[in-house]
Protein backbone atom coordinates (compact mmCIF):
# COMPACT_ATOMS: atom_id res chain seq x y z
CA UNK A 1 0.00 0.00 0.00
CA UNK A 2 1.43 3.15 -0.70
CA UNK A 3 1.42 6.16 2.17
CA UNK A 4 2.47 9.65 1.37
CA UNK A 5 3.04 11.77 4.64
CA UNK A 6 3.45 15.72 4.16
CA UNK A 7 6.03 16.75 6.67
CA UNK A 8 9.16 14.69 8.47
CA UNK A 9 9.02 16.23 11.97
CA UNK A 10 8.49 14.47 14.89
CA UNK A 11 5.08 13.20 14.19
CA UNK A 12 5.49 12.59 10.84
CA UNK A 13 9.00 10.74 11.31
CA UNK A 14 6.99 8.78 14.22
CA UNK A 15 4.17 7.78 11.76
CA UNK A 16 6.46 6.51 8.91
CA UNK A 17 8.90 4.46 11.09
CA UNK A 18 5.61 2.82 12.20
CA UNK A 19 4.16 2.28 8.86
CA UNK A 20 7.47 1.20 7.38
CA UNK A 21 8.02 -1.97 9.68
CA UNK A 22 4.57 -3.10 8.43
CA UNK A 23 6.35 -3.08 4.98
CA UNK A 24 4.13 -0.29 3.67
CA UNK A 25 5.32 1.87 0.59
CA UNK A 26 6.58 5.35 2.28
CA UNK A 27 6.49 8.56 0.52
CA UNK A 28 8.18 11.15 2.70
CA UNK A 29 7.49 15.26 1.65
CA UNK A 30 9.83 18.05 3.37
CA UNK A 31 11.20 21.71 2.78
CA UNK A 32 13.89 20.71 4.90
CA UNK A 33 16.50 18.81 3.44
CA UNK A 34 18.37 17.98 6.92
CA UNK A 35 15.23 15.73 8.16
CA UNK A 36 14.77 14.25 5.18
CA UNK A 37 18.00 13.12 5.30
CA UNK A 38 17.96 12.12 8.52
CA UNK A 39 14.60 10.30 7.74
CA UNK A 40 15.84 8.43 4.66
CA UNK A 41 19.00 7.32 6.07
CA UNK A 42 17.09 5.95 9.39
CA UNK A 43 13.84 4.28 7.80
CA UNK A 44 12.79 2.68 4.80
CA UNK A 45 11.48 5.14 2.91
CA UNK A 46 11.62 7.50 -0.46
CA UNK A 47 12.14 11.25 0.84
CA UNK A 48 10.82 14.13 -1.28
CA UNK A 49 12.14 17.58 -0.75
CA UNK A 50 9.37 20.30 -1.55
CA UNK A 51 6.41 21.89 -0.56
CA UNK A 52 3.46 19.32 -0.42
CA UNK A 53 0.95 21.97 -1.36
CA UNK A 54 2.80 21.90 -4.52
CA UNK A 55 0.85 20.20 -7.20
CA UNK A 56 4.43 19.62 -8.96
CA UNK A 57 5.51 17.70 -5.76
CA UNK A 58 3.01 15.82 -5.57
CA UNK A 59 2.49 14.50 -9.34
CA UNK A 60 6.29 13.10 -7.94
CA UNK A 61 5.16 11.70 -5.07
CA UNK A 62 2.54 9.99 -7.64
CA UNK A 63 -0.15 10.91 -5.13
CA UNK A 64 -2.85 9.05 -7.60
CA UNK A 65 -1.42 5.86 -6.53
CA UNK A 66 -1.81 6.74 -2.94
CA UNK A 67 -4.18 4.98 -0.26
CA UNK A 68 -3.52 6.99 2.32
CA UNK A 69 -2.17 10.47 1.91
CA UNK A 70 -1.16 12.03 5.54
CA UNK A 71 -0.56 15.87 5.81
CA UNK A 72 1.72 16.46 9.09
CA UNK A 73 3.10 19.44 8.48
CA UNK A 74 3.12 22.42 11.36
CA UNK A 75 0.89 24.69 9.24
CA UNK A 76 -2.53 23.86 9.24
CA UNK A 77 -3.37 25.77 6.18
CA UNK A 78 -0.69 23.58 4.43
CA UNK A 79 -1.97 20.95 5.71
CA UNK A 80 -5.15 21.64 4.90
CA UNK A 81 -4.59 22.28 0.93
CA UNK A 82 -2.51 19.44 0.47
CA UNK A 83 -4.98 17.34 1.28
CA UNK A 84 -7.64 18.81 -0.88
CA UNK A 85 -5.15 18.64 -3.69
CA UNK A 86 -4.40 14.89 -2.54
CA UNK A 87 -7.73 13.91 -3.11
CA UNK A 88 -8.35 15.89 -6.02
CA UNK A 89 -5.49 14.33 -7.88
CA UNK A 90 -6.52 10.67 -6.76
CA UNK A 91 -5.65 9.21 -3.02
CA UNK A 92 -8.17 7.44 -1.92
CA UNK A 93 -8.29 8.77 2.44
CA UNK A 94 -6.77 11.52 3.43
CA UNK A 95 -5.98 12.59 6.85
CA UNK A 96 -4.97 16.36 7.83
CA UNK A 97 -3.58 17.58 11.18
CA UNK A 98 -4.80 21.07 12.30
CA UNK A 99 -4.39 22.95 15.26
CA UNK A 100 -7.31 24.84 15.35
CA UNK A 101 -9.83 22.84 17.44
CA UNK A 102 -13.36 24.59 16.11
CA UNK A 103 -12.42 22.81 13.07
CA UNK A 104 -13.02 19.53 15.01
CA UNK A 105 -17.09 19.91 15.07
CA UNK A 106 -18.75 17.51 13.37
CA UNK A 107 -20.29 20.01 10.71
CA UNK A 108 -16.47 21.40 9.80
CA UNK A 109 -15.92 17.95 9.37
CA UNK A 110 -18.64 17.30 6.97
CA UNK A 111 -17.25 20.86 5.10
CA UNK A 112 -14.33 19.15 5.22
CA UNK A 113 -15.36 16.02 3.64
CA UNK A 114 -17.17 17.40 1.14
CA UNK A 115 -13.89 19.31 -0.04
CA UNK A 116 -11.48 16.55 -0.13
CA UNK A 117 -10.38 15.55 3.58
CA UNK A 118 -11.96 13.06 4.99
CA UNK A 119 -10.16 13.00 8.49
CA UNK A 120 -8.71 15.49 10.45
CA UNK A 121 -7.16 15.31 13.60
CA UNK A 122 -5.57 17.44 16.24
CA UNK A 123 -2.71 15.85 18.11
CA UNK A 124 -3.15 17.95 21.16
CA UNK A 125 -6.82 16.86 21.57
CA UNK A 126 -5.30 13.11 21.45
CA UNK A 127 -2.54 13.88 23.50
CA UNK A 128 -5.28 15.74 26.25
CA UNK A 129 -7.49 11.94 25.82
CA UNK A 130 -4.49 10.17 26.00
CA UNK A 131 -3.07 11.93 29.58
CA UNK A 132 -6.77 11.66 31.21
CA UNK A 133 -7.12 7.97 30.43
CA UNK A 134 -3.18 7.18 31.68
CA UNK A 135 -3.85 9.69 35.02
CA UNK A 136 -7.12 7.28 34.94
CA UNK A 137 -5.19 4.09 34.90
CA UNK A 138 -3.00 5.32 37.56
CA UNK A 139 -5.56 5.54 40.15
CA UNK A 140 -6.00 1.77 40.08
CA UNK A 141 -3.25 -0.99 40.50
CA UNK A 142 -5.40 -3.55 38.50
CA UNK A 143 -8.22 -3.25 36.46
CA UNK A 144 -10.68 -6.12 35.21
CA UNK A 145 -13.73 -5.63 33.80
CA UNK A 146 -16.43 -8.47 33.07
CA UNK A 147 -19.65 -9.36 31.95
CA UNK A 148 -19.00 -6.98 28.95
CA UNK A 149 -17.60 -4.23 31.04
CA UNK A 150 -21.17 -4.16 33.23
CA UNK A 151 -19.08 -4.89 36.64
CA UNK A 152 -15.46 -4.53 37.30
CA UNK A 153 -12.67 -5.51 39.46
CA UNK A 154 -10.44 -2.90 40.79
CA UNK A 155 -7.23 -3.08 42.68
CA UNK A 156 -6.18 -0.26 45.40
CA UNK A 157 -2.81 0.23 47.38
CA UNK A 158 -3.85 2.01 50.66
CA UNK A 159 -1.20 5.15 51.50
CA UNK A 160 -1.11 6.93 54.48
CA UNK A 161 -3.19 9.76 52.90
CA UNK A 162 -6.24 7.57 52.66
CA UNK A 163 -9.07 8.24 54.86
CA UNK A 164 -9.44 4.65 54.73
CA UNK A 165 -6.94 3.91 56.90
CA UNK A 166 -7.69 3.02 60.41
CA UNK A 167 -11.49 2.20 59.69
CA UNK A 168 -13.25 -1.21 58.89
CA UNK A 169 -15.58 -2.08 56.51
CA UNK A 170 -18.58 -1.24 58.17
CA UNK A 171 -17.70 2.24 58.91
CA UNK A 172 -16.42 2.95 55.54
CA UNK A 173 -19.54 1.68 53.79
CA UNK A 174 -21.50 3.67 56.07
CA UNK A 175 -19.93 6.72 54.93
CA UNK A 176 -20.51 6.27 51.85
CA UNK A 177 -23.72 5.08 51.05
CA UNK A 178 -24.43 5.62 47.86
CA UNK A 179 -21.68 3.84 46.56
CA UNK A 180 -22.03 0.38 45.14
CA UNK A 181 -18.90 -1.87 45.78
CA UNK A 182 -17.56 -5.07 47.55
CA UNK A 183 -14.38 -5.77 48.86
CA UNK A 184 -13.26 -8.95 47.82
CA UNK A 185 -9.99 -9.14 48.68
CA UNK A 186 -6.97 -7.62 50.61
CA UNK A 187 -3.32 -8.24 50.51
CA UNK A 188 -1.45 -7.67 53.76
CA UNK A 189 2.36 -8.70 53.14
CA UNK A 190 2.02 -12.16 52.29
CA UNK A 191 -1.09 -12.56 53.96
CA UNK A 192 -4.22 -12.83 51.54
CA UNK A 193 -7.42 -11.82 53.94
CA UNK A 194 -11.26 -12.00 53.09
CA UNK A 195 -12.61 -8.64 54.08
CA UNK A 196 -15.24 -8.91 57.14
CA UNK A 197 -17.25 -5.99 58.07
CA UNK A 198 -14.87 -5.60 61.45
CA UNK A 199 -12.00 -5.42 59.06
CA UNK A 200 -9.89 -2.95 59.79
CA UNK A 201 -7.70 -1.34 56.86
CA UNK A 202 -4.45 -0.37 57.43
CA UNK A 203 -1.58 1.71 55.48
CA UNK A 204 0.10 -0.40 52.24
CA UNK A 205 -3.03 -3.02 52.29
CA UNK A 206 -3.76 -3.39 48.23
CA UNK A 207 -7.56 -4.20 48.21
CA UNK A 208 -9.51 -5.46 45.55
CA UNK A 209 -13.52 -3.82 44.87
CA UNK A 210 -15.85 -5.54 43.05
CA UNK A 211 -18.49 -2.76 41.26
CA UNK A 212 -20.28 -1.48 38.38
CA UNK A 213 -17.93 0.21 36.15
CA UNK A 214 -19.76 3.76 36.89
CA UNK A 215 -19.08 3.71 40.36
CA UNK A 216 -15.09 3.50 39.74
CA UNK A 217 -14.50 7.22 40.23
CA UNK A 218 -16.18 7.31 43.52
CA UNK A 219 -14.39 3.99 45.05
CA UNK A 220 -10.84 6.20 43.98
CA UNK A 221 -12.79 9.40 45.73
CA UNK A 222 -13.12 6.89 48.90
CA UNK A 223 -9.75 5.57 48.57
CA UNK A 224 -8.24 9.24 48.68
CA UNK A 225 -8.18 11.29 45.92
CA UNK A 226 -5.28 12.60 43.64
CA UNK A 227 -3.76 15.76 43.00
CA UNK A 228 -2.97 16.26 39.00
CA UNK A 229 -0.08 18.70 38.34
CA UNK A 230 0.10 19.89 34.56
CA UNK A 231 2.75 21.37 32.72
CA UNK A 232 3.49 21.99 29.05
CA UNK A 233 1.62 23.32 26.27
CA UNK A 234 -1.79 20.84 26.18
CA UNK A 235 -2.66 21.63 30.08
CA UNK A 236 -6.26 23.64 29.04
CA UNK A 237 -7.05 20.31 27.36
CA UNK A 238 -6.70 18.15 29.43
CA UNK A 239 -8.76 20.57 32.38
CA UNK A 240 -11.42 20.93 30.30
CA UNK A 241 -11.81 16.96 30.12
CA UNK A 242 -13.27 16.46 33.64
CA UNK A 243 -12.13 13.82 35.87
CA UNK A 244 -14.46 13.31 39.07
CA UNK A 245 -12.39 11.97 41.02
CA UNK A 246 -9.18 14.43 40.85
CA UNK A 247 -9.07 16.97 43.90
CA UNK A 248 -7.21 19.38 42.76
CA UNK A 249 -5.77 20.07 39.14
CA UNK A 250 -2.98 22.81 38.45
CA UNK A 251 -0.78 24.29 36.57
CA UNK A 252 2.27 26.19 36.69
CA UNK A 253 4.97 28.03 33.92
CA UNK A 254 8.34 26.94 35.61
CA UNK A 255 10.86 30.19 34.72
CA UNK A 256 14.60 28.78 34.63
CA UNK A 257 15.55 32.87 34.70
CA UNK A 258 14.06 32.54 38.45
CA UNK A 259 15.25 29.75 39.97
CA UNK A 260 18.20 30.73 42.22
CA UNK A 261 21.46 29.63 42.83
CA UNK A 262 24.99 29.00 41.25
CA UNK A 263 24.21 26.48 39.09
CA UNK A 264 23.83 27.39 35.35
CA UNK A 265 22.60 24.40 34.00
CA UNK A 266 18.78 24.44 32.52
CA UNK A 267 17.86 21.26 34.00
CA UNK A 268 19.29 21.12 37.31
CA UNK A 269 17.39 24.71 38.01
CA UNK A 270 14.31 23.14 36.73
CA UNK A 271 14.47 20.39 38.60
CA UNK A 272 15.43 22.68 41.08
CA UNK A 273 12.30 24.83 41.13
CA UNK A 274 10.32 21.79 40.60
CA UNK A 275 11.13 20.39 43.61
CA UNK A 276 9.78 23.27 45.91
CA UNK A 277 7.00 23.60 43.48
CA UNK A 278 6.17 19.81 44.08
CA UNK A 279 6.71 19.72 47.65
CA UNK A 280 4.78 23.56 48.77
CA UNK A 281 1.17 22.81 46.99
CA UNK A 282 0.97 19.38 46.53
CA UNK A 283 0.02 16.27 48.57
CA UNK A 284 1.23 12.41 48.74
CA UNK A 285 -1.13 11.73 46.08
CA UNK A 286 -0.01 13.62 43.06
CA UNK A 287 0.08 12.69 39.51
CA UNK A 288 2.72 14.81 37.51
CA UNK A 289 1.65 14.95 33.88
CA UNK A 290 4.94 16.69 32.25
CA UNK A 291 3.55 17.39 28.41
CA UNK A 292 6.84 20.16 27.20
CA UNK A 293 8.69 20.23 24.48
CA UNK A 294 11.35 19.63 26.89
CA UNK A 295 11.35 16.18 26.46
CA UNK A 296 14.62 14.51 28.22
CA UNK A 297 14.26 17.22 30.58
CA UNK A 298 11.19 16.72 31.81
CA UNK A 299 11.12 12.86 31.47
CA UNK A 300 14.09 12.92 34.23
CA UNK A 301 11.88 15.70 36.49
CA UNK A 302 9.37 13.21 36.32
CA UNK A 303 10.91 10.25 37.43
CA UNK A 304 12.98 12.32 40.12
CA UNK A 305 10.07 13.81 42.06
CA UNK A 306 7.48 10.98 41.19
CA UNK A 307 8.23 7.66 41.34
Amino acid sequence: MRIIIAGAGDLGFHLARLLSHEQQDIVLIDNDADVLHYASTHLDVHAIQGDSASIRILEQAEVGKASLFLAMTTSEKNNLMSSILAKKMGAKQTVARVSNQEYLTQMQRDSFKELGIDSVICPTKLAAHEVVRLVGQSAVTDLFEFEEGTLTLTGFLVDSTSPMVNHNFQEIEERHEGTFFSPIALQRGDKTIIPRSKTIVRRKDHIYFLSPKDQISEIIKMVGKADLALMGEIHKDVKQRKIPWLEKVRTDRLNFSRVEGKSSNPLNKCLTRLARFCAMRFSHNLVFVAITFFTTSWTIASAKFVS
